[in-house]
């Protein structure tokens, strides 16, 4: 399996796990909390570095995918007849 292909199937079930766990845990902690700030800050902290790391991960797989995209792209245009390995231009 290529490593982009496998980046991907990495992520989305981490991501459809963490959105899951955020929407059914989050307001019942959220709630208990409520009053001390410090916790409160502690949570938002928390939660934006969910997203950050969400973010990177969903950077790497379509960094890939642009990096396959253009492979195929490349591969597909027509080689000079004209030219040939290892020849100076």
């Amino acid at each position: 399996m290529r490593v982009g292909a496998k980046r991907f199937w990495i992520t989305v079930p981490l991501t459809e796990l963490s959105v899951a766990v955020l929407h059914r845990y989050w307001r019942p902690i959220w709630k208990t909390w409520l009053g001390v700030r410090r916790i409160r800050l502690r949570l938002l902290t928390q939660l934006l570095v969910w997203a950050l790391s969400v973010a990177a991960l969903w950077l790497h797989v379509y960094s890939d995918f642009r990096a396959v995209l253009a492979e195929r792209s490349l591969s597909s245009l027509p080689h000079p007849s004209g030219l040939r390995e290892g020849t100076d231009v």
